[in-house]
């Protein structure tokens, strides 16, 4: 078993046969990936789908003006394997003689005498249903996605293109509401003497779970990125650097050599930052610090000025 976090149906159609669609933290339709492409219930799926007859939209108006309601909701199967979580009402818009496949829920909404069509022949509840595509939202230019049989083996690159961008692009998690209870967590920052490994990969996911768990419960959560000069390392690994080019830190000056200092920094910043986009962390880039900015170091004299002056910290020689 897998989950996969998708927007996209051309790419859901490539990897799986089942598929979850989740709008503000609950399920609205569930069933087999061929099935939900060619029998949308849910206004938001057929959105996806491209529907943009009026019905269609005045529905999706709709439901969106009610999405914050967690109430009355229920799980309605509209066909085998195909279910839909909506509330009575919404069902009551939605569904019609034609797209609606059980029996026994048509007959609660729908004339008896509409499941009849022509020569009386009757709507056969347990007809087969094909797994077929009937409808193509494949872009003819991406080559990846051209072959819609199923990959023997996952490819990852498919499905994490881009996806970290589109979160940030959206502000998914950059983007606060101060009326709610606040959750933070400050990510340790990693020194900028080298690039992340294993050990921060597993630190940094087990933060991840936590902030995207309390973002669904409701919490206003920022995680807070940043970088560590790790000042003495730093100085080591560019001189070292230096050296490999038979330079020496004294020739260069002190000027020079804080030069060269700022422009590691800068490479692996970027080199660190890269990482995090690739893991996909739920984290808020528009807070990001580097320990040596300026606004930091005015934060950190700020605070230690206020704990000397408040006697819970002392200067003195060593005894």
């Amino acid at each position: 078993m897998a989950i996969y976090f998708l927007d996209n149906i051309n790419i859901a159609q490539k990897i799986t046969t089942d598929l979850y669609i989740i709008n503000s933290s609950k399920i609205i339709e569930q069933g087999k990936t061929s099935q939900l492409i060619r029998n949308p219930i849910n206004p938001i799926v057929k959105n996806m789908l491209n529907y943009k007859d009026e019905k269609t939209q005045e529905d999706l108006s709709f439901y969106m003006s009610q999405e914050d309601n967690m109430e009355n909701i229920y799980k309605y199967e509209i066909e085998p394997y195909h279910f839909v979580w909506c509330t009575w009402s919404e069902l009551n818009r939605w569904i019609n003689a034609n797209n609606v496949k059980n029996k026994e829920l048509m007959s609660l909404f729908i004339p008896q005498n509409t499941f009849q069509s022509k020569g009386n022949k009757t709507i056969d509840n347990k007809e087969p249903f094909e797994e077929t595509t009937l409808i193509n939202l494949i872009d003819d230019e991406d080559n990846e996605l051209r072959n819609l049989n199923m990959e023997k083996t996952f490819n990852h690159k498919i499905v994490e293109k881009d996806r970290c961008k589109k979160w940030n692009d959206m502000k998914i998690f950059q983007t606060h509401d101060e009326s709610k209870k606040p959750f933070t967590i400050i990510l340790p920052p990693p020194n900028v003497t080298g690039n992340l490994h294993i050990g921060h990969a597993l630190d940094n996911y087990i933060s991840d779970t936590i902030i995207r768990f309390k973002k669904l419960q409701g919490y206003d959560v920022l995680w807070l990125p940043g970088t560590d000069h790790a000042g003495i390392a730093t100085q080591a690994v560019v001189e070292k650097k230096l050296a490999s080019q038979n330079i020496n830190k004294y020739q260069l000056g002190r000027e020079e050599f804080i030069k060269k200092v700022w422009e590691w920094v800068d490479e692996y910043s970027k080199n660190i930052h890269n990482q995090w986009q690739k893991l996909g962390l739920a984290l808020d880039y528009g807070f990001e610090r580097f320990t040596l900015d300026d606004n930091s170091n005015e934060a950190v004299l700020k605070v230690f000025i206020e704990l000397y002056e408040n006697g819970l910290i002392y200067r003195d020689k060593k005894q």
